[in-house]
């Protein structure tokens, strides 16, 4: 292998490197806005949950009864907590540094 050869060899890695990492941080970053995303979210869809059924009661009920059998808008509730726990699950990755 030629100088030259190498030196072509050697930029191709180095770049290959440079978008590896940076493709790793934009990665984490995603990852981390999740981490911020979810507990906003969470504190929404309770919110939510107790103006669409005014008889709930924060205080003396808890959070499961908003989606319990026979609950309104359960289905909705539902919803929104899987999308609740996807991105608290993928904050949770980002921890584990996936």
């Amino acid at each position: 292998m030629t100088f030259f050869h190498y030196k072509i060899c050697q930029t191709a890695y180095n770049t290959f490197l440079i978008i590896s990492d940076l493709e790793k941080k934009i990665k984490n970053r995603i990852l981390s806005v999740c981490g911020a995303i979810a507990p906003i979210l969470y504190v929404a869809i309770v919110a939510l949950g107790g103006t669409i059924r005014p008889e709930y009661s924060h205080i003396a009920q808890a959070v499961s009864e908003l989606i319990k059998t026979g609950a309104p808008n359960k289905a909705l509730l539902n919803v929104l907590f899987i999308i609740y726990n996807l991105l608290a699950g993928l904050f949770g990755l980002r921890l584990l540094h996936w």
